[in-house]
């Protein structure tokens, strides 16, 4: 007989078995490699892959035997961005801030644990922040676009996001639950993410959260700046020229303000 918890269990690991998927969306994944990334013996994993090949959601190479994401998934990711598309609404807001401040900005969405970068503009200002790709996923908390959603999440939940991301938040030396925790709180009581050269020395972020109609975070648009730039007697006009973005967003999507 099957446990109970089976069905939740098979369908957390199609979702990151995909989302494996995503990160060489070319190439593709080898067997080995995903059944590592994502912690499952190789014949679970084949066993899922052979599943999501059958239906469409991934393919084989039959050449490199590598496995990729399947043409479906882009019409999934299609229909879904026909209902509402934070992408279109926000792109003229996120070009308008960059020519006007002349850094960087970036449009990130919330995808479970994690967040993807979904648009990046350079302003005029020679020196360019582009440590994020447009499609790199960053864990909640590694970046400050991420750490405005992370912050904005439910407490239920947020313990929770905390301990299964800190592993991947490794290569920030001076982060620890208690460290996440407290800058979470900050950004709370702030109204805004700051990093202020904790991910790339020299270099620091702002970012501010959008919301959906019952106050849900869905997205968060942030500035990535030399330190020296990003100082406080510019970020506060930078902040509310960012939160007017949202706003004007927020009121394009249709969301209401509880």
């Amino acid at each position: 007989m099957a446990s109970k918890n089976e069905g939740p269990q098979s369908i957390e690991r199609v979702a990151r078995i995909l989302e494996c998927l995503t990160e060489r969306p070319i190439e593709g994944e080898r067997l080995s490699d995903i059944a590592g990334r994502c912690g499952y013996p190789k014949p679970v994993a084949h066993r899922t892959l052979n599943a999501l090949v059958d239906v469409g959601y991934v393919e084989q190479d039959p050449e490199t035997r590598r496995y990729r994401l399947g043409l479906e998934i882009f019409a999934l990711a299609a229909a879904a961005g026909s209902r509402i598309s934070i992408l279109h609404l926000a792109q003229t807001a996120i070009a308008e801030l960059a020519a006007k401040h002349g850094d960087t900005f970036f449009l990130y969405v919330r995808s479970r644990s994690h967040a993807i970068c979904i648009d990046r503009v350079s302003g005029s200002f020679p020196i360019k922040a582009q440590t994020i790709n447009v499609g790199d996923r960053v864990p909640l908390g590694g970046s400050a676009g991420s750490l405005a959603i992370l912050a904005n999440v439910r407490d239920d939940e947020l313990g929770h996001l905390i301990d299964i991301n800190m592993p991947m938040l490794g290569h920030l030396s001076k982060f620890d639950p208690g460290r996440l925790h407290q800058l979470v709180a900050e950004t709370r009581e702030r109204g805004y993410a700051l990093y202020e050269g904790a991910i790339v020395p020299g270099m620091s972020a702002a970012a501010l959260p959008i919301r959906d109609g019952q106050q849900n975070v869905v997205a968060s648009i942030s500035i990535v700046a030399l330190s020296d730039r990003l100082t406080r007697q510019r970020l506060p006009q930078i902040v509310d020229d960012m939160a007017d973005a949202i706003r004007r967003i927020e009121q394009r999507a249709g969301y209401s303000r509880v």
